[in-house]
């Protein structure tokens, strides 16, 4: 691609939205707020995906800027990004989750480095330390590991597609609901020649709507556990599980609650790992 090609108005936004009232008017803010926006964004699609909490009301303010589609019924992560990616218009579509938060060059960057076998380009993530500081006990475990910038591959928390190709691959698989479809999207384009750039742009997680109890903590490790197994199973490829991937903490009630969080951690893999590899389908 051109530099100069990147004027037009090309890409599409998609939004997957479930109980994000923390997190969305930030995240829309990001988007509308970026350099050259009205040269190279033609739509942003929220899709709201049955919230409970208020995340339909804030969505409310952007109905004149923002196109949503809002979900009878809750069909998860998967589902509702193929909803919005097939309402698309644009010859590229950015998958962008509600959580996160874009530098305003973004746009403008990210699509310099597209060519034929550039199929998707993406950037690094990182949690600020601001809302880490602020979690509760348990989430400063969990998500300690998210501190430091890490290369993402397709896990649709900021990706930008050639939608051509998407459709060529079918969009996104049916057998995942809210985990393991970003892998399997990866592990198709890869089949098929595909490459994904990665630049060193820095995204915000903010992951504030993350923020969960105990247990509804191992639950995710279910769901996170249950995909590897389906992607073992299409793809025949291993996703390789480190429980030990936590931060070094100097708070000893960190420390002496790591080895709990490992055990269970472990636990909820396998259960999950099995589930999904017997039946094929990431559905908790």
């Amino acid at each position: 691609m051109k530099c100069g090609d990147i004027i037009k108005k090309l890409i599409s936004v998609i939004i997957p939205a479930h109980n994000e009232e923390r997190t969305i008017e930030e995240c829309l803010e990001s988007v509308l707020n970026q350099k050259h926006f009205d040269r190279l964004i033609g739509e942003i699609i929220v899709v709201e995906d049955y919230s409970t909490d208020r995340t339909s009301e804030i969505l409310r303010k952007y109905e004149d800027r923002v196109k949503i589609i809002r979900n009878k019924k809750n069909l998860g992560l998967s589902k509702s990004l193929n909803i919005g990616l097939k309402k698309t218009r644009f010859d590229f579509v950015c998958t962008l989750h509600a959580d996160c938060i874009l530098p305003k060059n973004w746009f403008e960057e990210q699509m310099k480095h597209f060519n034929k076998k550039v199929a998707v380009v993406t950037s690094k993530i990182i949690l600020p330390t601001s809302i880490w500081d602020n979690f509760n006990f348990w989430n400063k475990i969990f998500f300690s590991k998210f501190l430091k910038p890490r290369k993402i591959i397709c896990e649709n928390k900021c990706d930008i597609y050639r939608k051509d190709i998407l459709e060529k691959i079918g969009w996104l698989s049916k057998d995942f609901r809210v985990a393991g479809e970003d892998f399997d999207l990866y592990c198709k384009l890869k089949k098929r020649g595909y490459k994904v750039y990665s630049s060193d742009l820095l995204v915000k997680h903010i992951m504030s709507s993350h923020q969960r109890g105990f247990w509804n903590y191992l639950k995710k490790e279910l769901q996170y556990g249950e995909a590897r197994g389906v992607i073992l199973r299409k793809h025949k490829f291993l996703i390789l599980f480190n429980p030990f991937a936590f931060k070094i903490f100097k708070d000893w009630k960190l420390i002496f609650g790591l080895p709990v969080v490992i055990i269970l951690r472990c636990l909820a893999h396998f259960i999950g790992f099995w589930k999904g590899l017997i039946t094929g389908r990431q559905t908790w």
